[in-house]
């Protein structure tokens, strides 16, 4: 058997001709769209292998781009990653050009999803209307501020709610017996509501003073591009707001 002149007897050799080959099949695959009126030709002049081959690239490149799916409570782990995060939305609000999409919103460091709609033009504004007491899912990358999880997203579009199932709900429980009276709460008990309230508001305002440090530093450094850490401080402000209302509500 005849062996061919200049071919490669090593794999390190090998190398870099398969990185261009690996990185020529990534282009094709992102071009298919446009390319759709070519490939059909090539079916028709006799080479439907080649058709095959780029589709089987491009279903390769759907199944890998397909992010994780977990529920909001372990958000935290993925720290870094783009992942998909499913829950049930307890409170949607906005809050300026932002929506604030929060699962526990007892827990100062539950996870949450931030909408910056600075880039919406045509976004509703009610996100109470849409998310509030429903199941969705919500598409990027988790990052941690103070110990918080959350998912900054650029728009609507990375969020998904997701179809409630044809079940029946289940029949209410029969109703129980009269409770007898329940003694008169105790001074320290009353209290607790507002304690509770108070610890919120620190942690808010904890929050949002970081946050606003970090603004500070980006304009006093000159940066021109503070756009992060606006987008950072809006929700803290949020958050601060609503804990300031609980305090009033409960410490009265």
């Amino acid at each position: 058997m005849r062996r061919l002149s200049g071919a490669p007897t090593n794999g390190s050799a090998e190398a870099p001709r398969l990185q261009r080959s690996f990185g020529y099949a990534a282009s094709v695959v992102a071009a298919l769209p446009a390319l759709a009126p070519r490939l059909v030709r090539l079916a028709r002049r006799g080479h439907p292998d080649m058709l095959l081959a780029l589709v089987a690239l491009a279903a390769g490149a759907a199944g890998a781009a397909a992010p994780l799916v977990v529920p909001w409570r372990e958000a935290g782990g993925h720290v870094g990653e783009v992942v998909t995060v499913e829950g049930e939305v307890a409170v949607a609000r906005t809050v300026g050009d932002t929506w604030v999409l929060e699962f526990a919103p007892d827990d100062p460091r539950a996870f949450r999803v931030v909408v910056l709609l600075s880039l919406l033009e045509s976004a509703p504004r009610q996100p109470e209307h849409l998310y509030h007491g429903r199941r969705v899912r919500a598409t990027g990358r988790v990052q941690r501020f103070r110990g918080r999880a959350e998912m900054v997203l650029r728009g609507a579009g990375q969020i998904e709610v997701v179809e409630t199932s044809g079940e029946a709900p289940a029949p209410p429980p029969p109703a129980a017996p009269a409770a007898p009276a329940a003694p008169a709460r105790s001074p320290a008990s009353a209290a607790a509501p507002c304690e509770r309230a108070r610890e919120r508001w620190r942690a808010a305002a904890s929050e949002a003073g970081e946050r606003l440090a970090a603004l500070g530093r980006c304009l006093d450094a000159l940066r021109y591009r503070c756009a992060a850490e606006r987008a950072a401080l809006t929700p803290a402000l949020a958050t601060l707001d609503t804990a300031e209302r609980e305090v009033d509500t409960s410490c009265r």
